[in-house]
């Protein structure tokens, strides 16, 4: 039995231990132990966790949301936080349309 989009999502947010703030989609709120943010200025979204940021650079237009490639600090590898910062920019792509 496949689980909704929503269900699925929900599940890959309990597993990660950070809030989501990106103001849309943010779900019950987790131990901040990262905060995500929208950087529009860098044209990237931003995932800060022990003093080191990861981010995933984007592309957005009138008509588009393009996702070009994520950067993780190597003491941060491993954690799937490129994943989360995938997931972050995919559910920000779909609130904005």
């Amino acid at each position: 039995m496949r689980r909704s989009p929503t269900a699925s999502r929900r599940a890959i947010l309990q597993r990660i231990p950070y809030k989501l703030v990106l103001g849309v989609g943010v779900e019950a709120a987790r131990p901040a132990l990262s905060v995500y943010c929208d950087n529009r200025a860098e044209s990237r979204l931003e995932l800060t966790r022990d003093g080191q940021t990861a981010i995933l650079v984007y592309e957005r237009t009138a008509k588009s949301f393009v996702l070009v490639h994520t950067e993780v600090p190597p003491a941060l590898r491993g954690h799937r936080l490129g994943e989360a910062l995938v997931k972050a920019g995919v559910e920000a792509a779909r609130a904005e349309g």
